[in-house]
């Protein structure tokens, strides 16, 4: 279960077709409830108080003493490093019972997908797609703050934790407020499998906030996953925090490990997406290729994979974004897919998970009208917006996406499927990864 297009089985589900709380906005986004006063109003000296506790508790993590122990999970210098035993625990950590029970208030019925019962197969394939990405491998720092992506799925993030483990002494698993308990679930069965507790620690609460934190210390690598909100700042202020913290930390002029070095230790994994093709013949890695002989069947699949459950109803950083179609069959497709888009509306396969209704989850589910922004402001054509439960947007569709447009592109937004005109086949690296 790596980032790409999926080969295990398709989830059970009926046949084809057949109480959330609008989120407080909160400080960049993400909501909160701070104790309550005596008056019923949050009590901000409580808050800032506990604020204080939780940043003294990560930064005192980050900044102990390198903890190298014998464990088999440990650095190579203790006696080696067991890759595939580390894979293997953290595919029976993320794929086992406490995990699978913390997952099915904010997940629903989705919790029993595939995509989070990994293998350790899938934890491998993820790591080693990490390292073939170049730039965005974490930079060796020893110390790291990894924080969960609430839309990922456990194979990427097994591989992930399985890259910082290999080879950071400390890492702090941030957890993310849409999925609480999860890091501290992560974090203690990992603990049972043999991963030494000064080296793996659980923090809960704001991500953002012990993010912005971890970012002002300069010998700490930061690894985020489907971070930031299409066209938002969130990812740039980290990364000033980083290069501000890198400048007061940099050593003396003329050694080594300069400010510059220092200021790249953030390393954002954008949301994967992925591509169908339709009509069209390409590389597997430019997209998944649909024929043109039943395109109802092909709008049906491509309804799946951008909006179906295992797609978390559109809001997976790795749904289907992009449908490349060959000129002569857009019309006729456009017209499939809008008769599937309608047969699914209100088909709670299809919906969102209860996690995008409130808290830090809503936060994800507000980026939907920043994507339709940007397919409007670009100039396509907005033919289909879907719905949740209580009537709220949830997902848009456009067409006559050119690739010079943003969701032409690489920048994928949730929930947001964009149409493009073939005119002829892209290239593997051109918009969203297969």
């Amino acid at each position: 279960m790596t980032s790409g297009p999926r080969s295990s089985a398709p989830s059970e589900r009926p046949p084809f077709g057949a109480g959330v709380h609008p989120a407080a906005a909160a400080e960049d986004g993400v909501a909160e409830l701070a104790p309550a006063g005596p008056e019923g109003e949050p009590d901000r000296g409580a808050d800032r108080a506990a604020a204080a506790a939780e940043s003294a508790d990560l930064l005192g993590f980050l900044e102990g003493p390198a903890a190298v122990g014998p464990d088999a999970t440990g650095p190579a210098g203790s006696g080696g490093l067991d890759l595939e035993g580390l894979a293997a625990s953290i595919a029976r950590v993320l794929g086992g019972e406490t995990v699978r029970g913390l997952l099915e208030a904010p997940l629903g019925s989705a919790h029993a997908d595939p995509r989070f019962d990994p293998s350790a197969g899938d934890v491998l394939g993820a790591r080693e797609e990490l390292m073939g990405a170049g730039a965005h491998d974490v930079p060796a720092a020893g110390r790291l703050a990894l924080a969960i992506g609430p839309t990922e799925d456990f194979g990427r993030l097994g591989g992930r934790l399985a890259r910082a483990l290999e080879r950071d002494s400390r890492v702090a698993l941030l957890g993310h407020g849409a999925l609480p308990g999860l890091a501290a679930a992560i974090a203690d069965g990992l603990a049972r499998e043999g991963v030494g507790a000064g080296r793996l620690r659980a923090f809960e609460g704001r991500q953002l906030g012990r993010l912005r934190r971890a970012a002002g210390l300069p010998g700490v690598a930061i690894d985020v996953s489907d971070f930031d909100a299409p066209g938002g700042d969130r990812l740039a202020r980290l990364l000033r925090l980083r290069e501000l913290a890198g400048a007061e930390g940099s050593p003396p002029e003329g050694a080594e490990g300069g400010s510059s070095a220092r200021a790249a230790r953030v390393v954002a994994r954008p949301r994967p997406g992925r591509r169908i093709l339709v009509g069209l013949e390409a590389p597997a890695s430019a997209g998944r290729a649909l024929g043109a002989e039943d395109l109802a069947e092909a709008a049906e699949q491509v309804v799946e994979e951008a909006f179906g459950r295992p797609a978390l109803g559109g809001f997976a950083s790795d749904a289907v974004t992009q449908v490349w179609v060959a000129p002569r069959l857009l019309s006729r497709f456009t017209a499939c897919l809008l008769e599937v888009l309608d047969d699914v509306d209100g088909d709670p396969w299809f919906l969102p998970p209860p996690m995008f209704a409130e808290g830090e989850g809503a936060g994800v589910l507000r980026d939907v009208a920043t994507g339709r922004r940007l397919g409007l402001d670009g100039g396509a054509t907005l033919i289909h917006e879907r719905a949740d439960a209580q009537g709220r947007p949830c997902g848009s569709v456009f067409t006559n996406v050119e690739p010079r447009m943003k969701l032409g592109g690489a920048l994928s937004a949730p929930g947001t499927l964009a149409l493009l005109r073939a005119l002829e086949a892209p290239t593997a690296g051109a918009g969203s990864g297969a």
